[in-house]
């Protein structure tokens, strides 16, 4: 769209593509991934989905493309797994975020946890879109390959609230990817954009795209020219032929779209997008789509104080009941904790006693045997002395 076009040329112009100059030129990428996997910053995620249908499971499929490159593309979720077990998980492995796909009877939800001890959001997802449907709608469709590579570009829109569920959602997303350094970005490495509209109801949409930059006001020919691979020249018998054959038709179709989409890039790029030259932003749909309808926002990991419900409004003297049977359980649980604590001693030292016990009952036997013994050669050699 023009707008999300727009959106995303303004924060590239404002400032994303950093200080003018050539290219730094690009790390190898064993090394970036290595130093990425050391970085304990870059926040990490688990997309999960248990007991659901094959269209919800390819929905995880493309969530995860979308979370990619630092998610568990290919993890696995048995029937004995439990909530508790990616838990544990999470924190060995740098894990700080849980996306878990459910199915019931009213409809598909989501969960969104921050690991281990939250907050937890809870979502409706009352329609969506898989990425091979999205596909299917476009003329010239794009498999995902070295986008996925490197992190999408959030753009969060109408998260501006100051009530806490806004203020919870805009966190809760932005610390899901990984934060951009002005100073330091690639503009190679911005190949995606994740865009989260929430609209005036409080329901939100999102949308993956492909992130791609073109020469602005160039033609076909001359963008061919361009690029480090020489187009076949052989049916012409003059470059000019190959240059003016397209004339004024052939004009980039990023240019289309005016000048609302068209930025000067601080850093060259590959596809003849030179720095300091006019270069335009196209964005091309990847999928999935979702619709999220915010439900609850709870305090802890799956449970805990409710600090928001989209359908229940309780009163103070209701929300200090419910936090006085919280701590109440807590206390329980500590005690319950405890009492199993000084049973598990309990039966270590019993079993330790009746371990001395029975080696000194063992040794008493052997004792009384070797005695036995001993009273027996002593009576023999005296008969035969007789």
């Amino acid at each position: 769209s023009q707008d999300t076009a727009h959106s995303v040329a303004s924060l590239w112009q404002e400032g994303i593509m950093g200080k003018a100059g050539k290219s730094k030129g690009k790390k190898n990428r064993r090394q970036k991934h290595a130093e990425a996997e050391l970085d304990t910053s870059i926040p990490r995620s688990f997309v999960i989905g248990k007991d659901v249908p094959p269209s919800v499971q390819q929905l995880v499929t493309d969530v995860r493309s979308v979370m990619a490159p630092y998610t568990a593309l290919k993890l696995k979720v048995s029937k004995k797994n439990v909530m508790k077990d990616f838990v544990a998980m999470a924190g060995p492995l740098g894990v700080s975020h849980l996306m878990a796909f459910s199915k019931t009877a009213v409809g598909t939800n989501l969960r969104l946890a921050r690991l281990p001890r939250g907050p937890t959001l809870t979502f409706r997802v009352p329609s969506y879109s898989l990425a091979k449907d999205v596909s299917s709608q476009m003329a010239k469709p794009k498999s995902p390959g070295q986008q996925l590579l490197t992190p999408p570009l959030l753009v969060l829109n109408n998260f501006s609230g100051e009530d806490v569920a806004t203020k919870l959602l805009a966190t809760t997303f932005q610390s899901m990817f990984p934060s951009i350094d002005v100073s330091t970005v690639e503009l190679g490495d911005l190949r995606r954009v994740c865009l989260i509209h929430r609209d005036s109801e409080g329901d939100m949409y999102l949308r993956h795209y492909e992130l791609s930059v073109k020469p602005a006001g160039v033609s076909k020919s001359i963008k061919s020219l361009l690029k480090p691979k020489v187009p076949d020249l052989s049916k012409f018998n003059d470059v000019s032929e190959f240059v003016l054959r397209g004339g004024e038709g052939y004009e980039s179709d990023a240019s289309d779209m005016g000048e609302s989409n068209k930025v000067e890039l601080a850093q060259t790029l590959k596809g003849a997008n030179l720095a300091a030259s006019k270069s335009a932003i196209r964005l091309t749909e990847m999928g999935p789509r979702l619709s999220l309808s915010l439900l609850k926002v709870e305090e802890g990991f799956c449970g805990g104080e409710v600090l928001f419900h989209s359908h229940v409004r309780k009163t103070q003297e209701q929300m200090a009941a419910g936090k006085r049977k919280r701590e109440k359980a807590v206390l329980l649980k500590a005690y319950r904790k405890a009492e199993q604590a000084r049973n598990v001693e309990k039966k270590a030292a019993d079993r330790a006693e009746n371990r001395e016990r029975s080696i000194a009952g063992h040794k008493a036997k052997h004792s009384t045997e070797d005695d036995d013994k001993d009273a027996s050669a002593d009576d023999d050699d005296d008969a035969a002395a007789a």
